[in-house]
């Protein structure tokens, strides 16, 4: 009698699908480690997006802030700036600060050539954009405009307001020395003066 050919092996059980793997990987010590250092990381990456969001969005805020303080200056300087958009208003003010920028450089300018002249022309005050000559020779004042016109193309003193005022009356009281104005009486018969260029002195 024959023998009987061996059992054959047990069939190989079916593979496991993708999740079933995975889910066994989280059940394992070193699954469950890595998964938690997988929410850590998470939820530093979350803590940082959310700072760098409110530091961005305070930025927004400021530049924001800033635009419509530069949109509230430009329409109080200019008011037909009214009905434009934030652009045209942004690039009218930085044209307005070019010309601002020349003005001052050539102001700078101006003041270092009068510094000059003030040491090339003893005697002579400089204040802002003029000079000023103050004599001690006493005259009548047809004799004093007469010296000023010699002086190259000077003249009187006249109206002066604010800032140059007081620069006037700081070197009269300075030099205490009394000094003629460029102002004459219209005529004979009224007491009415006047400037020498044809103003009309401001009453105060």
């Amino acid at each position: 009698m024959a023998p009987k050919p061996p059992p054959k092996p047990p069939p190989p059980p079916p593979p496991k699908n993708v999740f079933e793997r995975f889910g066994n990987f989280l059940d394992s010590d070193q699954g469950k480690k890595r998964t938690t250092m997988l929410v850590l990381l998470f939820f530093i990456l979350a803590v940082v997006m959310t700072i760098l969001y409110q530091i961005e969005l305070k930025k927004n805020q400021q530049h924001l802030e800033a635009v419509a303080s530069v949109r509230q200056f430009a329409l109080t300087y200019d008011p037909s700036l009214h009905g434009k958009s934030d652009m045209e208003i942004l690039a009218a003010v930085h044209l307005l600060t070019l010309h601002l920028l020349n003005w001052t450089l050539k102001n700078e300018e101006l003041q270092n050539e009068l510094k000059i002249l003030t040491e090339l022309l003893p005697g002579w005050q400089a204040f802002e954009k003029n000079l000023y000559y103050f004599s001690d020779v006493r005259k009548t004042w047809h004799a004093a405009r007469e010296d000023c016109l010699a002086r190259h193309t000077a003249d009187l003193v006249i109206g002066k307001y604010g800032e140059e005022q007081g620069f006037i009356n700081e070197m009269v009281t300075k030099n205490k020395h009394d000094y003629w104005l460029g102002l004459y009486k219209k005529d004979n018969i009224t007491d009415d003066l006047i400037w020498i260029n044809g103003d009309i002195p401001k009453e105060k």
